[in-house]
């Protein structure tokens, strides 16, 4: 029952892949390869009030990200 469960899981897995890889998309991600020192791709999120935030307004400055989630 494991094996089947572990062959099903990695199948699919596999299948997840290679038919993001056929969407213009998500190709772009999968290509892209940014180096050390490289310039982080631009990008717009809302805050907590809703309000547009660009990753171009801290140019020049350190951002902090902070992550929260549940890993069990």
């Amino acid at each position: 029952m494991r094996y089947a469960r572990f062959t099903l899981l990695t199948a699919l897995s596999i299948t997840a892949v290679f038919a993001s890889a056929q969407n213009p998309r998500m190709n772009q991600f999968l290509t892209a390869k940014p180096g050390l020192g490289d310039t982080a791709p631009g990008f717009t999120l809302k805050n907590l009030e809703g309000k547009e935030v660009a990753l171009a307004s801290f140019k020049g400055k350190v951002p902090v990200v902070i992550e929260f989630g549940s890993y069990t």
